[in-house]
This record gives structure tokens, sequence and C-alpha cells, in this order.
């Protein structure tokens, strides 16, 4: 086999975002219940194994980013 390069990570990661982007699409009823949670002024956190790429991306398309802002 042929070695990785060095950047490979970074560059996994970045097309997993954009494919993310592309075609994410939210659990019925799950943007709601985190806002049914927001508005009965239970503070709300994520914690996720997706690199910080993947992860705004996800929040974004999903019109979570601002309601979790920088507790993620």
């Amino acid at each position: 086999g042929h070695p990785l390069p060095r950047d490979w990570i970074p560059v996994l990661s970045h097309r997993i975002a954009e494919a993310m982007t592309r075609s994410l699409r939210p659990v019925e009823g799950a943007p709601e219940a985190v806002a049914a949670v927001v508005a009965a002024g239970i503070p709300v956190a994520v914690a996720s194994n997706s690199a910080r790429e993947e992860l705004a991306a996800k929040l974004a398309v999903l019109g979570l980013a601002e309601t979790f802002g920088d507790r993620v």
C-alpha cells in the first residue's frame, strides 16, 4: 500500500462536512424537541465524537448552531 498524506484527517473531515451540508436531514421532531427544552429554560449543550468542522456543518444544516452556540 501507499502511505496516507499528512493532511488526510482534515481533508476527510472537510469532505464529510461538505456531504453533511448537502444531504443531512433532521430526525422528525428533533429540532422542535430541542426548542421546547430551551423554551423551558433547561440548559443545553452538545457532546459529539465528530470533528469540529463536521459538527458545525451538522448544527448549521439543522438550524441548531445558534441554539447551542459555544456549548459544543
